[in-house]
Protein backbone atom coordinates (compact mmCIF):
# COMPACT_ATOMS: atom_id res chain seq x y z
CA UNK A 1 0.00 0.00 0.00
CA UNK A 2 1.36 3.40 -0.96
CA UNK A 3 1.61 6.32 1.41
CA UNK A 4 -0.33 9.37 0.22
CA UNK A 5 0.70 12.39 2.33
CA UNK A 6 -1.95 14.74 0.90
CA UNK A 7 -4.70 12.39 2.07
CA UNK A 8 -3.89 13.09 5.72
CA UNK A 9 -4.05 16.83 5.08
CA UNK A 10 -7.41 16.49 3.36
CA UNK A 11 -8.83 14.40 6.20
CA UNK A 12 -7.54 16.98 8.70
CA UNK A 13 -9.26 19.73 6.73
CA UNK A 14 -12.56 17.81 6.75
CA UNK A 15 -12.34 17.73 10.55
CA UNK A 16 -12.67 21.51 10.76
CA UNK A 17 -15.86 23.53 10.40
CA UNK A 18 -14.63 25.06 7.15
CA UNK A 19 -13.79 21.59 5.81
CA UNK A 20 -17.25 20.31 6.65
CA UNK A 21 -18.83 23.23 4.81
CA UNK A 22 -16.62 22.53 1.78
CA UNK A 23 -17.50 18.83 1.90
CA UNK A 24 -21.22 19.66 2.07
CA UNK A 25 -20.94 22.07 -0.89
CA UNK A 26 -18.99 19.49 -2.90
CA UNK A 27 -21.66 16.86 -2.23
CA UNK A 28 -24.46 19.30 -3.12
CA UNK A 29 -22.75 20.20 -6.41
CA UNK A 30 -22.34 16.52 -7.25
CA UNK A 31 -26.01 15.86 -6.58
CA UNK A 32 -27.10 18.84 -8.69
CA UNK A 33 -24.86 17.81 -11.57
CA UNK A 34 -26.31 14.30 -11.39
CA UNK A 35 -29.85 15.70 -11.56
CA UNK A 36 -28.89 17.98 -14.45
CA UNK A 37 -27.35 15.05 -16.34
CA UNK A 38 -30.52 13.02 -15.90
CA UNK A 39 -32.67 15.85 -17.20
CA UNK A 40 -30.41 16.39 -20.20
CA UNK A 41 -30.47 12.66 -21.03
CA UNK A 42 -34.27 12.72 -20.79
CA UNK A 43 -34.51 15.78 -23.01
CA UNK A 44 -32.20 14.22 -25.58
CA UNK A 45 -34.21 11.00 -25.58
CA UNK A 46 -37.44 12.99 -26.00
CA UNK A 47 -35.94 14.99 -28.88
CA UNK A 48 -34.85 11.81 -30.63
CA UNK A 49 -38.34 10.34 -30.27
CA UNK A 50 -39.85 13.51 -31.75
CA UNK A 51 -37.64 13.20 -34.86
CA UNK A 52 -38.94 9.73 -35.72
Amino acid sequence: MRHIPILGQILTLFGTSFGRICMFCFAACGALLNILGGRLRGALKYAREEET
